[in-house]
């Protein structure tokens, strides 16, 4: 008869198999998304990064302001923020002042003076003086569009793709030359299995992993 073989099983990852505990049952935490063309061939666990294509932004005074100064144009890279951005002036002066600016969700992302470019956090942009000159409590928002996609998260990115946000709920997905169509776990409550997460060619080491973890702890995602 010979000797009795046994054939080796390999069991592939599955859809969410690094949920430790979803209490809504992915209803809260799931979102539908797109893999961004590039970003290779995407397993489930996969840490991803949030990154805003084909955006745009329009700025609008808030109310009625005191300058009669305004934009020229706003250059908006991936590593915006869908959603409105809010600028204050908060320290006027004579043909010039500092202005504050917060993303939509109303952390500040730096100041700024008025008549000198600037670019932080995937703005840029110049606020001219006019003439009249802005007063403090001048306000003007600064709506961001565009199509968010995600990618893999990448800590020596520059563009945006150095902050996890989501992780790749669904099967393997190739989107190495198109787009793809996913589902991400975008938010808690949520508990994952650190061992069961994927990462992306970028990260190299433990240290990157963690602070990796930490941002998505920011969103309610725990890892144990």
């Amino acid at each position: 008869m010979g000797d009795p073989t046994n054939p080796v099983l390999t069991e592939n990852r599955r859809e969410g198999g690094f949920v430790v505990y979803d209490p809504s049952d992915g209803m809260f935490t799931r979102e539908q998304g797109l893999l961004a063309a590039g970003a290779g061939i995407c397993g489930t666990g996969l840490v991803c990064a949030a990154l805003l294509f084909a955006g745009a932004a329009v700025a609008a005074p808030l109310g009625v302001n005191v300058g009669n100064g305004g934009f020229g144009a706003i250059v908006v890279s991936g590593a915006a923020r869908e959603g409105d951005y809010r600028l204050v002036v908060i320290e006027p002066a004579a043909n010039s002042g500092v202005f504050t600016i917060e993303d939509p969700a109303g952390v500040t992302i730096g100041h700024g003076t008025i008549g000198t470019a600037f670019s932080a956090a995937g703005l840029s942009f110049t606020l001219s003086d006019g003439a009249t000159d802005f007063a403090a409590g001048d306000c003007f928002v600064i709506s961001v569009t565009g199509a968010v996609k995600y990618v893999p998260y990448d800590p020596t990115s520059t563009s945006g793709a150095q902050r996890a946000a989501a992780i790749l709920w669904s099967s393997v997905r190739d989107a190495t030359t198109a787009d793809k169509r996913a589902v991400f776990n975008v938010r808690g409550p949520l508990k994952v299995q650190t061992a069961e997460l994927d990462w992306g060619p970028g990260v190299t080491t433990l240290s990157q992993r963690r602070t990796a973890l930490a941002q998505l702890a920011t969103r309610g995602i725990l890892s144990v």
